[in-house]
């Protein structure tokens, strides 16, 4: 079989399973479930889904992890901060330096308030750190994390990350999820979003739960031979491009 045979095949069933993919009219019923769905942003894509069913997941974007937080009480964002940096004071400090946390600040204009602290994440190598921010934004925090940066460019590592904060659209109410706009360039996480286009290494890693006509402890077979939900269940999402492809090695 020619090489351009193969290319050409492999291009047409592409195709083929991303048509077989394709999303659902809003709010109408699945045609595995016969039942009103609700339309959530997941990652870069929008997904329907049983009303009965919830969803949680793990989030990156820019070669940055994120994580949201529903607060619970007024007190917990600044608790979490302080926890959070009684924790890196605690790590193990490069040899010759007193502490293993360099740097805090506080980003004016963001949110009811955004900090960052900039740490060594790496005892054996004070050339790197990690830049950890919180935002918070009232009902929601958001942590942007990023790993294994050099010092030597970290404003550029702030920079990027104070990006991704001022361009965050946090839901009005606890538990609330942010509006899916048709046509804005938005990475929607569980609560809220970042509205900001594609540049690199994004990835979503997505578990459904809780629906009433599941069977627990049953896996489908995706056509390619991996265990997965079949089309139309909505059983998992990768966004960006290389879907769930993680960042690795050093960044930005």
């Amino acid at each position: 079989m020619s090489r351009i045979f193969c290319r050409c095949f492999a291009a047409l069933a592409t195709v083929a399973i991303m048509a077989g993919c394709a999303p659902t009219n809003r709010n109408q019923p699945m045609h595995r479930f016969n039942e009103p769905t609700r339309t959530y942003g997941v990652g870069r894509f929008v997904v329907d889904i049983p009303a009965a069913m919830t969803f949680s997941g793990g989030y990156s974007f820019q070669g940055r992890k994120i994580e949201e937080i529903v607060w619970h009480d007024k007190e917990d964002p600044l608790n979490t901060w302080n926890h959070h940096i009684e924790k890196i004071n605690r790590r193990e400090a490069p040899k010759g330096v007193s502490s293993a946390l360099i740097e805090e600040r506080e980003i004016a204009g963001i949110g009811v308030w955004c900090k960052t602290v900039l740490y060594f994440n790496e005892p054996l190598d004070p050339h790197y750190g990690a830049m950890d921010l919180l935002l918070n934004t009232g009902p929601t925090g958001l942590w942007i994390k990023a790993w294994d940066k050099k010092l030597s460019a970290k404003e550029t590592t702030y920079e990027i990350s104070n990006d991704i904060a001022r361009a965050c659209r946090a839901p009005e109410k606890r538990f609330d999820r942010v509006e899916v706009i048709d046509g804005r360039d938005a990475f929607y996480l569980r609560y809220g979003a970042v509205d900001l286009p594609f540049e690199y290494k994004e990835s979503v890693d997505i578990v459904f739960r809780k629906h009433p006509l599941d069977k627990p402890n049953t896996n489908h077979q995706h056509p390619g031979g991996g265990q997965g939900q079949p089309c139309g269940h909505a059983g998992g999402a990768g966004s960006g491009a290389g879907g769930q492809h993680r960042p690795r090695g050093r960044g930005r």
